[in-house]
């Protein structure tokens, strides 16, 4: 029996891979060539651009107002003519009185400052103009060269050139600009499985062939043509090294690209081919990578002249290595500074428990919210889930990735981390409604007042231990469940438990009814009054406020329930909107507010019905917290509104003992 293959290749960091892909990159120069500046953005400019005259040209107003010659008295003045934008400079020399001038218009030689148009009461036939202040000194003038003087670079060499770019360009005449050409890419898909887009007919219908539809090559060349790169080809080569070989030999002499990208075909595998014709046609950079996902990924130069990115086959294997490595050589090919190549790390805040890779640091996809101006880190990074190297899924959305160590444990929820940010951070507004983590990490320097009545700041209760968060999605492992609950019951044994106070009594409640009719005063409304009793009298909660009626509008139902949530309101229910007709919309309303949905709470209130009717399950009812507020979205009925109290009688005062610890 032989033994275990074993790679002959030592497995390298990523700082070290991506060092020896830029210096290999260094030695690749594109050509410049002559761009239209309207054809320039996205490119990266060639040369250093200087501004050959000042500007502004002239002396220009900053304002719509009257020129004059200071000091100036308030007073009646002449007007002596205008300068409006389009004008020479020059006009009015030695001329007693005020000129009107517009905003960037030319100031004539001699007047020193620019009065604005609100200070100034002009005469009916406009030959007079009245001063309300007096000017001691000159104002409100661009001077000649004051935003650009003659000389200055306004573009450096090296730059990728946006809108501000062109504007500059533009601004100091520079039609035509030298740039790089872009970096030109092959991608080519290796495997005999494959087959293309275009010539499958469906996903469905490969199941039975053991084919399956290349995702590989439409991935890349997209990312690649949006990140400004030009892709010249997107092609697949069965598992035969002599088609493989001539492929790679073709490629190479043509010259028709700087870069080959390939997926699959180098792990260790019979018809793996990919490495050992690399190594007989040329040189490998290195073959292995301590990196999750990307281990097998290969870098060489094939014929002396081919640089050859050889990327795992599996999907999310083969995005997150592109992101790594190749974008940062096809920049640096470009003539971008090196420190701008690689895409910038960032410290976020993690919003679940992440479990770690024993074995490998794991470069978790991630969707980065930036968070409100208050909390304690800017940034908020949200897992995309499943982190299978086979799951595209976790890159779709994603914008960063996660720098997890290795070494197994986890990185806990709220704690500090480096992310990879490969696109800017969305708004916190973007987050996903029902998103189950971010009162985690977005509250967790709120101060919360504890229902056994003291304030404990921060810190929560005397000896509750505080909970440890493991998002749902992440739960794929009975391993990562039981540690949790671990942790969890090591705290509460080792600091005292929760807070021990469980009566309801002393939460404070309020009551919302949506409903169309009754905010018009076309029905009395029942439900509210029947809510407020059962709430002071059987679970002894102190109601605050009267009854709250709003028609069964989105805004006006969040605004009612958030409203609440500010007066510190510990428990708000609303009553009506959870049907099934087209204005019942308060589960869409509120559910969005939510920071934790409380599932449980709604599956103990239908199972209760159903015990009275068949048809509790027609009800769309909803629970959840914001930030420390629970909130019970309930049917309006009369019956439906005792029936739902009643079946959280016994856990609502743990309920909101937890959320107010």
């Amino acid at each position: 029996m032989q033994e275990p293959k074993q790679s002959k290749y030592p497995m390298i960091s990523l700082e070290e891979a991506v060092s020896r892909v830029l210096q290999k990159a260094e030695t690749i120069t594109l050509p410049p060539v002559q761009c239209r500046l309207l054809a320039a953005s996205g490119k990266v400019i060639a040369e250093d651009v200087t501004a050959p005259c000042p500007f502004p040209p002239f002396r220009a107003s900053i304002l719509d107002g009257y020129a004059c010659r200071t000091p100036l008295p308030a007073g009646d003045y002449p007007i002596v003519g205008e300068s409006l934008t389009g004008d020479p400079p020059g006009k009015f020399i030695g001329v007693a009185g005020l000129v009107y001038v517009g905003t960037g218009a030319p100031v004539p030689d001699g007047f020193d400052a620019v009065i604005g148009i609100e200070k100034c009461s002009v005469s009916s036939e406009k030959k007079t103009c009245r001063t309300m202040v007096e000017v001691s000194k000159p104002a409100a003038i661009r001077e000649i060269g004051s935003d650009i003087p003659a000389g200055t670079v306004v573009v450096k060499k090296g730059t990728k050139l946006a809108s501000a770019e062109i504007g500059l360009l533009a601004s100091v005449g520079k039609n035509t600009v030298l740039v790089r050409r872009r970096p030109r890419i092959g991608i080519l898909s290796t495997g005999s499985e494959l087959k293309s887009i275009d010539s499958a007919v469906s996903a469905v219908s490969e199941k039975e062939t053991g084919h399956i539809i290349d995702s590989n090559g439409p991935m890349l060349g997209a990312q690649a043509e949006a990140d400004g790169f030009e892709v010249v080809f997107a092609e697949s080569v069965r598992d035969e090294k002599d088609k493989l070989k001539s492929f790679l030999d073709d490629t190479a002499s043509s010259g028709r690209v700087d870069i080959l990208i390939s997926t699959g075909g180098v792990s260790m595998g019979e018809t793996d081919y990919v490495k050992p014709l690399l190594e007989e046609g040329g040189s490998v950079l290195f073959g292995r990578l301590n990196l999750k996902p990307g281990k097998p990924t290969t870098v060489g130069v094939y014929k002396d002249r081919l640089l050859v990115f050889a990327l795992p086959g599996n999907p999310v294997s083969a995005w997150v290595t592109y992101q790594l490595l190749v974008v940062p050589a096809c920049r640096l090919m470009q003539g971008r500074r090196k420190e701008e190549c690689q895409h910038p790390e960032v410290e976020v805040q993690t919003a679940t428990d992440l479990k770690c890779d024993p074995e490998r640091p794991e470069w978790h996809r991630c969707v980065v919210f930036a968070q409100p101006v208050k909390s304690p880190s800017p940034l908020l990074a949200v897992s995309t889930g499943n982190q299978l190297s086979s799951r595209l899924l976790s890159s779709a959305g994603a914008n960063g990735l996660l720098k997890l160590p290795q070494g197994g444990g986890l990185v806990g929820s709220g704690a500090k981390a480096t992310a990879v940010l490969i696109a800017p951070p969305l708004p916190s507004a973007a987050m996903p409604a029902g998103e189950e983590v971010k009162a985690e990490a977005v509250a967790v320097s709120q101060k919360i007042k504890c229902p056994c009545g003291e304030d404990h700041g921060d810190g929560g209760h005397p000896g509750a231990a505080p909970p440890v968060a493991v998002h749902p999605s992440l739960l794929h492992d009975k391993e990562v469940k039981e540690k949790a609950q671990a942790q969890q019951k090591e705290k509460e044994k080792e600091e005292g438990g929760s807070c021990s106070k469980t009566t309801p009594s002393g939460f404070t409640a309020a009551v919302i009814v949506t409903s169309d009719r009754c905010s018009r005063g076309e029905a009395v409304d029942k439900s509210g009054p029947k809510c407020v009793e059962i709430l002071e009298k059987d679970l002894q909660m102190n109601v605050v406020g009267d009854v709250v009626i709003v028609p069964d509008e989105k805004e006006s139902i969040r605004n009612a329930v958030m409203q609440k949530v500010a007066e510190g309101i510990q428990l708000v229910v609303t009553s009506g909107g959870t049907g099934f007709t087209r204005r019942d919309v308060t589960p869409e309303a509120v559910e969005p507010l939510f920071d934790r949905k409380c599932s449980g709470l709604t599956h103990q209130m239908i199972a209760f019905g159903l015990q009275k009717t068949p048809f509790a399950g027609l009800s769309r009812m909803t629970c959840g917290l914001i930030g420390s507020t629970l909130v019970l979205c309930i049917p309006g009925s009369v019956k439906a509104v005792a029936e739902c109290l009643e079946a959280l009688k016994a856990p609502l005062p743990h309920a909101l003992n937890n959320a107010a610890c």
